[in-house]
């Protein structure tokens, strides 16, 4: 059924934009063209939040492309230090080049690190390093704090990282005694820790297990 044509307010159009009019015009479009109405509504809201969010989405962009950025940084970096680790096998070396890719990533990052209380660790001391687990980037801090002691380490990694695709070179080959969660017999790990403690390094471990996400500062060991 066609549209019956609409009844103009009477004044001429030149005087529709007299306050008086803009009623008599609002309904009437309220009332043949509701979706015209609509739309226009959704134009006009779309560019005043375009108009004041478009620094902010700006930015944003900005934000996300950095982090894609440095997270294709730290992959690189750290399979290219995968492969050196693979290379080379006096502990002093090891430790060496561990140190030297926990310093260029976290400077790629603009992480620096403070450490208090690095005079409580002995020269050559042999330890068993317990960690709250907050961020992946926990093992360079420590990498950090232990700079200069001659402590030779290894990590404690679950199977996980020993298998993946983009980590498993450098957690193979830097330094690591293999964690099998789903494992029913713990004899051999036990076995692996006692052997490596039996040689001088010390043990790093998140007692956590994985990463901490909750507010508190450290939650239950598994």
């Amino acid at each position: 059924m066609p549209r019956v044509p609409p009844t103009w307010p009477s004044s001429k159009p030149e005087n529709w934009g007299s306050p008086c009019e803009w009623p008599k015009i609002r309904d009437l479009f309220k009332e043949n063209y509701p979706v015209i109405h609509l739309q226009a509504a959704k134009i006009s809201l779309s560019g005043v939040m375009n108009l004041v969010e478009w620094r902010n989405l700006f930015w944003e962009v900005s934000l996300t492309l950095n982090q894609i950025k440095s997270a294709i940084y730290a992959l690189f970096l750290t399979n290219k230090y995968g492969l050196k680790l693979g290379k080379v096998s006096d502990p002093t070396e090891v430790t060496r080049l561990r140190l030297e890719y926990a310093e260029v990533l976290l400077s790629k990052l603009n992480i620096s690190v403070e450490v208090e209380g690095a005079e409580k660790i002995d020269q050559g001391g042999q330890y068993l390093i317990l960690s709250n687990h907050r961020s992946v980037i926990d093992p360079l801090v420590i990498e950090i704090a232990l700079k200069n002691k001659g402590v030779h380490s290894l990590w404690i990694a679950k199977k996980e990282l020993y298998n993946s695709f983009f980590f498993g070179s450098f957690t193979r080959n830097a330094g690591s005694i293999l964690l099998d969660r789903d494992a029913k017999q713990m004899g051999s790990f036990f076995k692996d820790i006692k052997a490596r403690v039996g040689q001088g390094y010390s043990i790093n471990v998140f007692p956590e297990g994985s990463r901490n996400k909750s507010e508190a500062t450290l939650s239950e060991f598994n």
